[in-house]
Order: C-alpha cells, then sequence, then structure tokens
C-alpha cells in the first residue's frame, strides 16, 4: 500500500541542532527538503529520495549561507548544468558538470587570495580549447589546449624569456 507524503517534518541531530527540514517518505528524507551541517548552518537545499540527495535543481552552502553551487543533480551527484562559486561569491565554474565533475563550460580556477591560475574552456573535464594560466597573477601560458595539454600558444618563465608551442611541442620564441 503506497502512503501519501507526510507534511513537513523536522529532523533534530543528537545535540538538538537542526540536522533536516522537509517531506519525508516511510519516514526518509524524500522530497524538498533542507539538510543542515552539525552547527546549524545549511549544507544543501534540494529534492531528496531514500534519505539522500536526489535528483533536480539543488544548492550546496559554504558556511553562513554562501552558495557553493547550484544546479542540477542526478542520482546523488552534480549532473547538467550549474554554477560554482568561490567563498568570496565570484563564479570559478560556468557549465556542465558529469558525475560530480566539472565538464564542459567556462573554467576560472583560483589559488590562494583569490588569485586565478587558469580561465579558459573546460571540454570533457579537460583543458581542451582557449585559456591562459598565471602564476601569482602573471600569465604564464596563453593559447590553446588540448586534452589538458598545451598544444599552440606562447608561453614565458619567470626570467622572462618566450617560449612558442607548436603542436604541444614547445621551443624558444625567437
Amino acid at each position: 500500500m503506497k502512503m501519501a507524503k507526510d507534511l513537513k517534518v523536522k529532523e533534530n541531530n543528537f545535540s538538538g541542532m537542526l540536522k533536516y527540514e522537509g517531506e519525508y517518505l516511510y519516514g526518509e528524507w524524500d522530497g524538498q527538503g533542507i539538510e543542515y551541517e552539525s552547527n546549524g548552518e545549511i549544507s544543501f537545499k534540494g529534492t531528496f529520495k531514500n534519505g539522500k540527495r536526489w535528483k533536480g535543481s539543488g544548492k550546496e552552502y559554504y558556511s553562513l549561507g554562501v552558495v557553493q553551487f547550484e544546479g542540477e543533480y542526478a542520482e546523488g551527484e552534480k549532473n547538467g548544468k550549474g554554477i560554482e562559486y568561490a567563498p568570496d561569491r565570484k563564479i570559478i565554474f560556468r557549465g556542465e558538470y558529469l558525475h560530480n565533475k566539472r565538464w564542459n563550460g567556462k573554467l576560472k580556477e583560483t589559488g590562494q587570495y583569490g588569485i586565478i591560475n587558469y580561465e579558459g574552456e573546460l571540454k570533457n573535464g579537460m583543458k581542451n580549447g582557449y585559456g591562459i594560466e598565471t602564476l601569482n597573477g602573471e600569465w604564464i601560458f596563453k593559447g590553446e589546449f588540448l586534452n589538458d595539454k598545451r598544444w599552440k600558444g606562447e608561453s614565458r618563465n619567470k626570467e622572462g624569456t618566450f617560449f612558442k608551442y607548436e603542436r604541444g611541442q614547445k621551443s624558444l620564441k625567437k
């Protein structure tokens, strides 16, 4: 016999902090809900099935309610279109995910202090297409990538020497 969804329910953890609020079915998180960290901050907002994050649109959060990811989920993983944010709320990836992995889109990868390390295209989970790699805010390569490798473009080292890449081969730029 099928049971209708229970009304919205709140579940607390062992220390009395809110752990989940949302829809239940057969005593499991099922439907729209909000999952909380042990300190009471929101961790995830979206769809649940059998007590786990499931499919549809959802949001993951850093502390203090700052959105870390918003997009599509399938079977509890990031799958489909999504946007990923840094803690300072700047977009670091906009595109498609496949099995929780950044797959196709625009990537702005940052390092310590928010300095960009790579900005460019991501295809099939790898750097593919035009991109710029930087080190300490200075570009070290700009050009085309193929399957995560520098393919065609130019680079420079910290001494200021320039190199060129043709078909993945590096040579001194004259």
